[in-house]
């Protein structure tokens, strides 16, 4: 920067010096020729008064060229009838009528002429300088003075010469002083260059000197300012967008950002899983990326009108909704995903649940509703039929309880804000108790009830009468679906990180195609042979909530022919490991 403001500088100096040298060339040869003019009035005045006394031709001549010897000057003498009388010069007899020269008419006209031209009879340029001598303009005689333009040239560029010398001292002294001021303004100039491109690339804490000039002093401090305003600007968007980037990244929704062609500018993990987008989504149109081509109508319209727009599409064996919302004045927009599979699978469920509730207290009720229509019909009267009927009814209503019962467990097992009440109790003993619990009911199907246990066992950590409920409800279900004379074993271990506690039964088994079901509310594998066993058939839902409650789960092997095997499964405190 320092040589381009010097060359610069020297440029300006040196146009002006030129310029100024030009300007002063016409001046000098101006004033010269002013001077010369000045110089040939006065000696015209001076050859008047000379000539003042002299009549004689010869005499004349004389003055004229001794004049003319002394001051370099020509001098002619022209006579009314223009016939040149003498001359410093040239013999006079051999020039011809001057009464034509353009300065002796104008002398005879004006009282002056002035002229310069080539002179034919001594053969260079001349100045010619003619006056009349007496009164009388265009009847008297007239004096003309001569002085060659070659000797004001040379004397011009005498002049010039000098000044020229002038010039290039100041040329050359205005260069050295225009390089010390290139360099002083320059250095401050390239550091707030040089700092100047470092905020560019982002090196924001950049500090410019203030050292320099007093006219770039401001220029420093205002530039060193806004790299204290970007660093804070960008350190608090850096923060926000860390901020956002964190509520997308753990929002299970997907969020997709589009211009206003359509185009990816950014998603989250969430919409990267739930719409299987493929790696180099951004920049490129979103319905293409999502494999969706009838997007593109409903992104136009929303760009177009605002507003949301909402579709349902299917990918696989998934359901997803998509929200499309515009998003700023420049027509860009937010699709929001999210996957509602399991919410369409929640409300079939509901609604199958619904049914089942319905179907299952509408039984026992009109069972119980017709004995007892029966019975006021006159049955009541009838000794054998009465205690019949009123075993029926009291049979339905203890089933309608009993599903009434249920409900109201499952339900507040799935209430959210329900927690375990965990206590520390043996493990041993606890499954000793519901053995001795269930043997009475086991030796009326002359069942064969068994405990075995791998030690050594550790401690329990549950709610006991949930864990007691889950048990109760396994070893029930195997006591009702295994035949007379079968063998029921209950099984606790400990190992893996992990406690078990395992029913076994050698009863007719579960289809492979029934088994992802039977923890579902109301499922039946056979409904004719469980309500006539008396099932509600939301047992093993009951097992599934309370194993989940305790951070464990239920799982069952089986096939017809072969007996179940359910398993409770517990995690293992750590400080029992």
């Amino acid at each position: 920067m320092t040589r381009r403001f010097f060359v610069t500088g020297s440029l300006l100096l040196l146009a002006a010096l030129t310029a100024l040298g030009v300007y002063a060339d016409r001046l000098i040869d101006a004033r010269v020729e002013q001077d010369t003019e000045i110089l040939l009035a006065s000696q015209t005045e001076m050859f008047r008064d000379l000539a003042a006394g002299r009549k004689e031709p010869g005499g004349m001549e004389t003055l004229l060229r001794s004049l003319g010897e002394r001051t370099g000057t020509r001098f002619t003498l022209i006579a009314a009838n223009g016939r040149v009388i003498a001359d410093s010069h040239a013999d006079p007899d051999r020039m011809e009528n001057h009464n034509t020269r353009f300065e002796v008419a104008q002398a005879r006209r004006d009282g002056k002429g002035l002229d310069r031209r080539f002179s034919a009879t001594v053969g260079y340029d001349m100045l010619y300088l003619a006056v009349p001598l007496g009164p009388g303009r265009s009847a008297g005689p007239v004096i003309r003075c001569a002085y060659p333009l070659t000797r004001i040239r040379e004397e011009s560029r005498v002049l010039w010469r000098t000044i020229t010398m002038g010039l290039l001292v100041i040329l050359l002294t205005g260069a050295g002083i225009t390089y010390l001021a290139a360099q002083r303004l320059a250095r401050p100039l390239d550091r707030i260059r040089d700092g100047a491109l470092a905020m560019s690339r982002g090196e924001l804490g950049t500090i410019v000197p203030t050292d320099g000039p007093a006219e770039l002093v401001p220029v420093a401090e205002s530039l060193n300012h806004l790299g204290r305003e970007l660093s804070a600007r960008i350190a608090d968007l850096a923060a926000q967008r860390s901020r956002l980037e964190a509520v997308l990244a753990s929002m299970e929704e997907g969020v997709v950002t589009l211009d206003s062609a359509g185009r990816v500018l950014g998603l989250n993990d969430a919409a990267r899983a739930i719409l299987q987008l493929p790696s180099d989504s951004t920049g490129r149109p979103f319905p293409d990326v999502a494999g969706t081509p009838d997007l593109a109508a409903d992104l136009e319209r929303v760009r177009l009108e605002g507003g949301t727009a909402r579709r349902q599409m299917i990918a696989g064996s998934r359901s997803i909704l998509l929200s499309i919302t515009a998003a700023g004045k420049d027509g860009g927009m937010v699709v929001f995903a999210r996957d509602v599979t399991e919410d369409r699978r929640y409300d079939t469920l509901r609604r199958e649940f619904v049914a089942n509730v319905s179907h299952e207290l509408r039984t026992p009720l009109s069972l119980a509703q017709g004995y007892v229509e029966t019975l006021i019909d006159g049955a009541c009267r009838d000794p054998e039929k009465a205690p019949e009927f009123l075993g029926m009814v009291d049979r339905n209503l203890k089933r309608l309880g009993a599903i009434v019962a249920d409900l109201l467990q499952l339900s507040r097992l799935e209430d959210t804000a329900t927690s375990p009440r965990i206590d520390r109790f043996d493990e041993k003993e606890f499954l000793s108790r519901i053995q001795t619990q269930f043997l009475p009911l086991a030796g009326r199907k002359r069942q064969k009830l068994g405990l075995t246990i791998d030690e050594p066992l550790g401690t329990l950590e549950a709610d006991p009468e949930l864990l007691e409920r889950a048990v109760v409800n396994l070893v029930d279900n195997a006591i009702k679906y295994t035949q007379e004379g079968g063998t029921i074993t209950i099984h606790g271990a400990t190992g893996a990180g992990e406690q078990t506690i395992s029913v076994r039964d050698d009863g007719p088994g579960i289809p492979e195609a029934a088994q992802p079901r039977i923890f579902e509310r109301f499922y039946r594998v056979d409904k004719s042979r469980s309500r006539e066993l008396g099932g509600t058939g939301l047992g093993l839902a009951i097992v599934k909530h309370i194993a989940q409650l305790h951070g464990g789960s239920i799982t069952v092997d089986s096939s017809p022919g072969r007996g179940s095997v359910f398993t409770l499964r517990l995690p293992l405190k750590k400080n029992e490991g």
